[in-house]
């Protein structure tokens, strides 16, 4: 089974316990597997599954099922992904099992909602929080230019962390700024068979910061001056601040 192409997803992903629509379905005979797209009703996340046609009940069961005591089913989740995603990072020892446990809720509650999966970076102030907003707008290069693009996804992505996690009360102790990242489709409408570019940007917020934005004390702009925007690994200072309304 896979997930996203990755076959080690067991120790990447929280259990959600949140409806999933299926948004594509493909029998490949040949190859004897079944190609799924599900899509997270609330948040829009998309899972791509690779599933063995063989047994294929068996198989969605080990994902989905109404059955499943969820609560256990999550505990052992959060256990999988303390050893193989967060013990590597940090070192062994570092906490005792309570800190790791709430470190994970952490990670669960102001990452896992949006991106479905345990991620974070160390930088040199702390532990801090990745997350992967979804992303399906292709902007037309012929009336937005990546100073807009950028301000655009950005207003709209940030206030979708905003709502996601703003009143969230942290747990560990441990976690000290955010990580928000997402791609940017982009193409000449006019070129009508041309495939998208893509572009993936990131702004790093520190935690203090952004409860100022969350607590309505700084605006989107404002926040972003404030931090470190990427676009493609590099750097990136917006000329000015012009976004416009994502449908």
């Amino acid at each position: 089974i896979q997930i996203n192409g990755d076959t080690e997803w067991p120790n990447q992903y929280f259990c959600s316990a949140q409806p999933f629509e299926v948004k594509e379905f493909d029998i490949k005979k040949k190859d004897e597997i079944v190609l799924m797209k599900m899509q997270n009703v609330y948040n829009g996340t998309e899972l791509k599954l690779n599933l063995p046609l063989d047994d294929l009940e068996k198989h969605l069961s080990a994902i989905f099922s109404k059955e499943r005591d969820l609560d256990q089913y999550s505990l052992e989740a959060k256990v999988r992904i303390i050893k193989s995603q967060i013990v590597p990072k940090i070192g062994e020892g570092k906490y005792n099992d309570e800190i790791l446990m709430k470190l994970v809720d952490d990670l669960y509650e102001l990452g896992g909602k949006i991106s479905g999966r345990a991620d974070f970076e160390i930088r040199k102030d702390g532990y801090y929080v990745r997350m992967v907003v979804p992303n399906g707008t292709v902007f037309n290069t012929i009336q937005m230019d990546k100073n807009k693009m950028l301000s655009t996804t950005a207003e709209s992505f940030l206030r979708i962390v905003k709502q996601a996690i703003g009143k969230y009360e942290h747990k560990s102790g441990l976690i000290s700024g955010y990580i928000v990242a997402w791609p940017i489709y982009y193409k000449n409408f006019l070129r009508k068979y041309d495939n998208p570019s893509i572009s993936s940007a990131e702004f790093i917020s520190s935690r203090g910061d952004f409860d100022e934005y969350s607590k309505g004390e700084l605006s989107a702009q404002e926040l972003v001056l404030r931090g470190i925007l990427k676009v493609d690994g590099e750097k990136y200072l917006l000329r000015d601040w012009d976004p416009a309304q994502i449908n």
